[in-house]
Formats: C-alpha cells, structure tokens, sequence
C-alpha cells in the first residue's frame, strides 16, 4: 500500500486547473491547463469553494482509481489566468525538443509553482 501510494505522489503533476463542472454535494470536475487532462475530483468539501471557470494550483494524485486535490491548493486570480497561461505556454514552446507536456511539467514544476503563486487569489 505504501509503495502504491508512493508511486502515485510521484505520478502527480502540479499545473494549474480551470475548474469545468462542480457537482454541489459530490466534487468537480476540472481540466489541466497544458496537459488539457480532465478529471474527477469527489471532494465535496473543496468543490464548494470553487465555480466553474475558477483557476486553482494543487497537487492531484490518483491512488486506487480514484483522484485526490491534496491539502494546501490555491486558487488563481480569475484576472491572472490568462498571463499565467500565455507565460507557461511561452516557456513550453521554447522548449522544442521536449518530446512530452507532462514530463515538462514535471522538470519544471518548481518554476510552475513560482509562477502560479505570482499569480494567486490575494485575500
């Protein structure tokens, strides 16, 4: 169980996520912003906090067939969102040689996590 669960942690992939569906009382549903990955995400609690359209950063993982947004996300100022994905989508096209968005997420996401964080909801 440790080892599944450890490799899921790897597997994950921070990048920030537009939120396409909240499901009140069960989860949302929401899409990778350059992976274009949609999941599902069965956490009632933090889908109340969220509408669709919404931008957030966080760590999803996939463990026992089911996806999981750990502690600690944030969301995306809803004016932001688009200069944060014309930056990471600026920086992902320089990058030619990369054969894969996801492993360019995953090499780079220190850097993603310092842009998202420049561009999060100020409270």
């Amino acid at each position: 169980l440790y080892s599944q669960l450890k490799l899921s942690l790897s597997q994950s992939i921070l990048e920030p996520l537009e939120v396409t569906e909240v499901l009140r009382g069960s989860g949302f549903k929401a899409r990778g912003v350059i992976s274009q990955r949609v999941i599902q995400i069965n956490q009632p609690d933090d889908a109340a906090l969220l509408e669709p359209m919404e931008w957030f950063y966080g760590h999803i993982t996939i463990f026992g067939r089911r996806a999981y947004l750990l502690q600690g996300w944030e969301k995306i100022a809803f004016r932001r969102r688009k200069a944060l994905r014309t930056i990471i989508q600026t920086e992902l096209e320089e990058q030619l040689d990369q054969p894969s968005r996801l492993s360019w997420l995953r090499e780079r996401s220190t850097w993603i996590l310092n842009q998202c964080r420049a561009h999060r909801l100020e409270e």
